[in-house]
């Protein structure tokens, strides 16, 4: 028997197999310190970083608050001379200090370390009775931190979890250095005097004064010293950093031969460790000494002040100063210095001689360890406290440095909700005119027409005034003869002036309008009425705007308000109403209503400024909204009740502050209907005795004082002598330029006048015109023939109202376009559409000079726009989505028919649509009441039909809000309320459109053709993403800033101006995003992280806010259009200053694809599927020598699916109500015979709107007129064309030539193409079965989808047609085609697709690795047990 062969390797496969094995464990190892040493790293540095070199002082509200209190109470106040300061910032801190009513605070705080000590002051308010002080939030809150070492220290403020920026106070040695004193010079005398006597001297009262002084003074006069030694000795020393540690140390220890000192430092220490409080006020005597120096015992020696709560004396603190800087020379952490001391502290040469060493040693550390502060970089997420922070200063022998805020910025408020809301401006009228150019002519030319005013206005003006009882006789009379001036005017000019009148006292009392000419004495009757009791300013106001607001035959610009009123008002409402606000008084409580509300809340009756009412009326409505009209009574003399609580009057708005500020709205809510309003306060007893009621009919006037001669030349008046208009022609560069043909006329009052032409200037005026007697003139300065070709018109006389002067000229486009059948721009009349493209002129600006003589504002005239067109080519598509519609065909019956049915819109849709409205928190009130006008529209429509519409609402400022759907039939109100709603605060366009496509892409009972997104906004965003987020930008303005917001393009760019292609723009911040990323991103609203901005000096480089809020909307906007959404985008004109941003609105119409809609051209997209012209024609099923459909019959025309009569005349019928005919019919088919094979076809008429609530059906039949007879199936069913089946086509083609409800033609669309089949057994052919085809939800019923035409075969059509032949030919089944994906319909040529690339990471990769090798060994372990 043989011996069994033993198994086993070779000496060299053992070896390689043992050093893989510990290759892989060596790598095993490696993987996983790799993966955990970034991790170990981090925390290392965490725990290391910062040290005990930061100072965190951390209070509690209520703690502050109650300390306010109490000083109040008290009643002592720091004196002026309580506090010698020195240094630069000398002089600004005796400011802050000035003596007044300024009070220092003692709350309870926790503090980190004793590297720093604080002091607390707070400037109060006057009131009457201090005891009950209440905060209104106007308080001044000023934190003190004072620096006693010879070390910078760096400090901070904690208020309930808030946090002040980090600021560094420097040691007094650097201050010292500011003013370039010797250290004798820089201690003022008591305090060198104080510390050249020996301890024992020390003068009774000061027994809490330390060491430190003296170590403090050894300290400087070593440093001097070392200074004088010259440069060897300071080498010497630096050279041993051992000696130089003794050295310091030694001159920091206290003087243990004072015992009594001694003592002290042991008390208070033990006072520290034990944690005593002692932050209650001092004793008497201690009180007493504050008054005479308020800082003696705190600032100097840096003992505990009474806020300080570790009790511990500053010498002792010192020492452990001393030696933990001493400990920690080389591992403390450099922190770099708040930006208020940056120019203070960075100089090299401001550190001391003696601390040359230690600088470099923290430097050197500096670098292994950064503790980054400061406004720019926080390393923790506290919310910021606002406020100003300041350099340091020296007080004594110490440096400090302040932190200044308000009590409203720390909560600490009494008041609810104080200054919650933002006052809005009130505005001022715009001169009337306007601007006019004829569309181009075959010459390429256009007729201008420049108007003052506008000429469409007619020659009618409103007044009415608004009169308080108090109204003088002497100003009624001066009205009164303002009225009979323009009473003569008007006669003069044929014009039409009517007068209204509103005599207010508790309630309003309006008259009719009378008019002028003829009614002048009842008007004076109406003036001179007598009324007395009470004074309701906001009844009179509302009952004059709404005189005026009723009378809508005179335009907005030819209206006047004119307000008389002392302003002293408190009572509010068409009813008079009261608030039954509760005070004290004589020590019992109260609830009448009175002009004395004002002194009793706010402890006088003194007059505000602008600012001081900004902020006092944004106050009341704060506290109107929080209390709404629970406290609201009827007016009436006497106690109101339930009233306010009376000890909390200053939280409620009584009734004084709520009849201003609902004045203040309604004369605000007139200005902005653009009436000419005027304020003037009237002269009264009652106006002395309240100084506030004038001051507020002062600040309605924007301060401004006006006479009825003002107002009266106003009214006359558009412009007055010496006023200028600037046009520049149209043009831009490599697209368009249009220069001066003719200055062709100038009319007045719809007279020519005589024309004198010198050189390029012509004059205008009567017969004998001439360069020196002339009424107008204009001087053409070619320049250049391109941007700045312009004239300026200048008037030589006042422009009358009632006579309106127009300028007519001629330009000429010198540089047409000639592609074929391409048409250029969009015809604008005025301008009032604000298309795109094609500006007769660049800019038109008029330069007024009013009737006071005082030049006004600039103001720009509208941009009409034109068009034209060069023959030949094609109509443009449609941009909206396509039209909805289907094409049905029933399967071959015996007799091999077919009935087929076209249908507009798709038969297969529901009568259900959604409509989404994304507005801008700007969106004006009139364009909100549009929307409102659409949608009452809409619901009178889809009541008739039976059908239904869902209302969504987006609201967004720096998010977005929205209530979901809500139907239009059932919840108008709610919709309605929704719209109207106020927001305010940010920007995020991007949140919006979100927004609304998420609404719409949920409903999916909804067909896509049938939803609707509507976004109105100026385009002016700077936020983005659903949580609002901006990119810490870094750019340079006055200095370097990282904020976010509107500024940030021409910051970036140089300007305010749109990119010229957006296209390109677009492309370009795409490729810089999918860089960029998100790395510099962060929650808006919050301060950044510094290592997230971006390089100030990089600015051009990175994508900004506005940049990445522009292009996701952009992204956003373009995914819902290419869902096929009907998309629109309106662009609404921001108001003020605003308007600069061009970019915005530029934005908005490119989203438009450069196409103005309105909400009544919305509302017929909506309600109509085609409009009246459009045609259909369909030519009947034929391929050569294979299969030939026939027209066999028509069936029938249905509309919402009732059936119209129908009438044949010949080859025609005809489809109405009642009897239809030639003359009378709704639609129109004309059959064509043709040759009976390819070109046999009809065509189908559209002569009225086709609802898209209310679908029309025409149906009829086609025959197969030559079946095969061999064996075989033949085609195959599907029923409305989704499958794109090839052959059995009943029909080869059907066209739709649409025509939209504004009557614009559009390319044609193809309808789907239904197939059918049939089997021929045994040579009798029999009509197919009924497959049921596979679902295509894509593209059911051949419905439009992605604005492509909605199931249109021609993308799939071949050039052969194939069919089944043989006698074992089997149908082949359906297959569901990919649908391919819609492209948006906002033209992004060249934009690349988004997305981010994601990196391994290393360390992952290495613990794979490592896992891999790890189970090579366990493999190879287990392999040799088992061997």
């Amino acid at each position: 028997m043989k011996k069994a062969k033993k198994k086993g390797k070779s000496y060299s496969q053992g070896w390689f197999e043992r050093q893989s094995r510990r290759f892989m464990s060596v790598l095993l190892c490696s993987s996983m310190l790799s993966t955990s040493v970034a991790n170990t790293a981090a925390f290392a540095a965490a725990t290391s970083e910062g040290g005990d070199e930061r100072q965190e002082f951390s209070l509690e509200k209520e703690d502050l608050r109650q300390a306010i209190r109490d000083a109040a109470k008290k009643g002592k106040t720091v004196k002026e001379d309580a506090f010698t300061f020195s240094g630069d910032e000398a002089e600004t801190y005796e400011g802050l200090f000035e003596e007044g009513n300024l009070y220092e605070l003692h709350p309870d705080f926790e503090k980190k370390n004793d590297r720093l000590t604080l002091k607390m002051y707070a400037r109060l308010e006057d009131e009457d009775d201090m005891d009950q002080y209440t905060i209104s939030g106007n308080e001044e809150i000023i934190f003190l931190m004072t620096n006693s070492s010879s070390k910078e220290r760096t400090g901070r403020i904690l208020v309930d979890g808030r946090a002040s920026a980090w600021m560094t106070v420097a040691p007094f040695g650097e201050v010292k250095k500011q003013v370039g004193l010797e250290t004798e010079e820089a201690v003022p005398v008591e305090i060198e005097n104080e510390v050249k006597e020996p301890e024992s001297a020390v003068p009774a009262g000061s027994e809490d004064i330390t060491e430190e002084d003296t170590a403090l003074e050894d300290d400087v006069k070593e440093q001097e010293n070392a200074s004088d030694a010259g440069n060897n000795q300071i080498k010497e020393e630096n050279s041993d950093p051992k000696k130089q540690d003794e050295a310091e140390q030694k001159a920091q220890e206290p003087n243990t031969g004072d015992s009594e000192n001694t003592l002290d430092i042991k008390e208070e220490s033990e006072a520290a460790d034990g944690k005593k409080n002692l932050s209650e006020p001092d004793s008497e005597n201690e009180n007493e000494k504050a008054d005479m120096d308020a800082f003696e015992t705190d600032t100097s020696d840096a003992n505990t002040s009474d806020a300080d709560t570790s009790g511990a004396d500053i010498s002792d603190a010192d020492t452990s100063d001393s030696e933990n800087d001493s400990a920690q020379d080389e591992d403390s952490v450099q922190v770099s210095r708040s930006a208020h001391f940056s120019m203070f502290l960075t100089s090299a040469a401001m550190a001391s001689p003696s601390d040359a060493k230690e600088e470099e040693n923290e430097n050197d550390e500096n670098e292994k360890n950064k503790a980054i502060v400061g406004d720019e970089a926080e390393e923790d997420n506290f919310e910021r406290i606002l406020g100003d922070s300041y350099e340091t200063v020296g007080i004594k022998n110490a440096s400090a440095a302040a932190f200044v805020t308000s009590a409203m910025e720390l909560g600490l408020t009494d008041v609810a909700v104080l200054s919650a809301v933002e006052v809005e401006e009130i505005p001022h009228w715009q001169i009337s005119k306007s601007k006019k150019a004829t569309n181009l002519d075959e010459n390429f030319e256009s007729q201008v027409t420049l108007s003052l005013p506008s000429a469409e206005e007619k020659l009618e003006n409103d007044i009415v005034f608004v009169l308080d009882k108090s109204t003088s006789v002497q100003l009624e009379n001066e009205a009164l003869e303002m009225l009979k001036e323009l009473q003569a005017q008007a006669k003069e000019n044929s014009a039409k002036v009517k007068v209204g009148v509103v005599i207010f006292n508790k309630e309003a009392h309006k008259s009719d309008f009378m008019d002028l000419e003829t009614q002048y004495d009842a008007i004076a009757a109406a003036i001179r009425e007598n009324i007395s009791s009470g004074t309701n300013l906001s009844a009179g106001i509302l009952a004059g705007k709404k005189m005026l607001d009723e009378d809508t035959q005179v335009a907005a610009g030819r209206k006047s308000l004119v307000l008389l009123s002392d302003g002293i008002t408190y009572i509010f409402g068409e009813k008079p109403t009261a608030v039954a606000w509760g005070f004290e008084n004589d020590g019992s409580e109260h609830s009448w209503a009175g002009p004395d509300h004002w002194s009793l809340k706010y402890g006088n009756n003194e007059a505000l400024s602008k600012d001081e009412w900004n902020e006092r009326l944004g106050t009341i409505k704060a506290q109107m909204d929080n209390q709404g009209d629970e406290f609201d009574h009827s007016y009436e003399q006497g106690e109101l009740t339930p009233c306010t609580p009376p000890d909390e009057g200053k939280k409620y708005a009584n009734s004084v502050d709520k009849a201003l500020y609902l004045s203040y709205e309604a004369y605000l809510e007139a200005a902005k209907e653009q009436y000419h309003c005027y304020a003037m306060p009237i002269g009264s007893s009652a106006g002395e005795s309240y100084p506030w009621g004038p001051s507020f009919v002062k600040y309605l006037a924007d301060g401004k004082t006006v006479s009825f001669e003002d107002i009266k030349n106003d009214i006359l008046y558009a412009v007055d002598r010496d006023s200028t208009v600037e046009d520049y022609m149209g043009w831009v560069k490599d697209d368009y330029n249009f220069d001066l043909k003719s200055i062709d006329r100038l009319t007045v009052g719809g007279r020519e006048l005589s024309k004198w032409e010198d050189g390029n200037t012509v004059y205008f005026g009567n017969e004998d015109v001439n360069a020196a007697q002339y009424r107008f003139k204009v001087e053409y300065d070619p320049s250049d023939k391109e941007g700045g070709e312009h004239f300026v018109w200048t008037m030589n006389e006042a422009v009358k109202n009632n006579e309106p002067v127009q300028l007519t000229y001629t330009v000429k486009l010198v540089n047409p376009k000639n592609n074929p059948g391409e048409s250029y721009g969009r015809y604008d009349e005025d301008g009032s559409e604000e298309y795109d493209g094609l500006y007769t002129n660049q800019k038109a600006v008029l330069h007024p000079v009013g009737s006071d003589q005082e030049k006004g504002k600039t103001e720009v005239f509208s941009k009409p726009t034109v068009s034209y067109m060069i023959p030949g080519g094609e109509l443009p598509t449609i941009p909206e989505g396509g039209t909805s519609k289907s094409k049905t065909a029933e399967q071959l019956d015996e007799n091999f028919k077919s009935q087929v049915a076209l249908s507009l819109p798709s038969a297969e849709e529901q009568l259900v649509s959604d409509v989404v409205l994304v507005l801008d928190k700007s969106t004006s009130m009139g364009l909100k009441e549009q929307a409102l006008e659409m949608l009452q529209n809409l619901k009178r429509e889809v009541q008739e039909k039976g059908a239904k519409v869902k209302v969504g609402v987006v609201l967004f400022n720096k998010e977005a809000h929205t209530d979901g759907f809500m139907d239009l039939e059932t919840q108008y109100e709610a919709i309605e309320a929704a719209i109207c709603r106020e927001i305010k605060s940010g920007t995020n366009l991007h949140a919006g459109i979100l927004a609304g496509k998420s609404m719409l892409d949920q409903d999916t009972g909804v067909a896509d053709e049938r939803k609707t997104l509507v976004v109105v906004s100026d385009g002016i965003t700077y936020m983005f993403n659903e949580n609002p987020t901006a990119v810490a930008w870094g750019f340079m303005a006055d200095s370097p800033k990282h904020f976010a917001g509107p500024d940030n393009w021409n910051s970036k760019y140089g300007n305010n101006q749109a990119p010229a292609d957006w296209n390109a723009w677009l492309t370009g911040i795409e490729a810089r995003l999918s860089e960029q990323k998100d790395t510099h991103d962060y929650p808006y609203g919050t301060e950044p992280d510094v290592s997230l901005i971006t390089p100030v000096e990089e600015a051009g480089k990175y994508v900004n806010s506005i940049d990445k809020a522009l292009y996701l909307s952009y992204e956003a906007y373009a995914q819902a259009a290419s869902e096929g959404y009907h998309c629109y985008a309106m662009p609404i004109t921001p108001l003020g200053t605003a308007s600069n941003y061009e970019w915005g609105m530029s934005f908005m119409r490119y989203l438009a694809n450069g196409k103005q809609v309105s909400f009544d051209s919305i509302k017929n997209d909506i309600l109509y599927a085609v409009d009246k012209g459009s045609v259909v024609k369909d030519y009947m099923g034929y391929v050569k020598e294979d299969y030939n459909f026939d027209f066999d019959h028509l069936d029938q025309l249905t509309v919402g699916g009732k059936a119209l009569s129908m009438y044949q005349e010949g080859n025609t019928w005809y489809f109405g109500d009642g009897e239809p005919g030639p003359q009378n019919y709704r639609f129109k088919v004309v059959y064509d015979a043709g040759n009976k094979a390819e070109t046999e076809m009809f065509t189908w008429y559209i002569e009225e709107p086709v609802s898209n609530f209310a679908p029309v059906q025409l149906t009829y039949t086609v025959k197969l007129i030559n079946p095969k007879t061999a064996d075989g199936t033949y085609g195959k069913y599907d029923r409305d064309g989704s499958q794109h089946y090839e052959g059995l086509y009943t029909n080869q083609e059907a066209v739709l030539y649409p025509v939209d409800s504004r009557g614009n033609e559009y390319r044609s669309e193809e309808f789907a193409k239904p197939t059918v089949s049939y089997v021929v057994e045994h040579g009798t052919p029999e009509p197919g079965p009924d497959p049921t085809p596979t679902p295509n939800p894509d593209n059911n019923g051949g419905g439009s989808h992605g604005g492509h035409g909605g199931g249109s075969s021609s993308g799939s059509k071949k050039s052969s047609t194939t069919t089944a032949s043989g006698p074992a030919a089997q149908p082949t089944e359906p297959v569901t085609p990919v649908v391919p994906e819609p492209q948006p319909i906002v033209s992004a040529e060249g934009l690349p697709k988004t997305g981010d690339t994601d990196r391994m990471d290393v360390p992952m990769a290495l613990l794979a690795i490592g896992m891999m090798a790890a189970a090579y060994v366990l493999m190879t372990d287990r392999k040799k047990t088992e061997e």
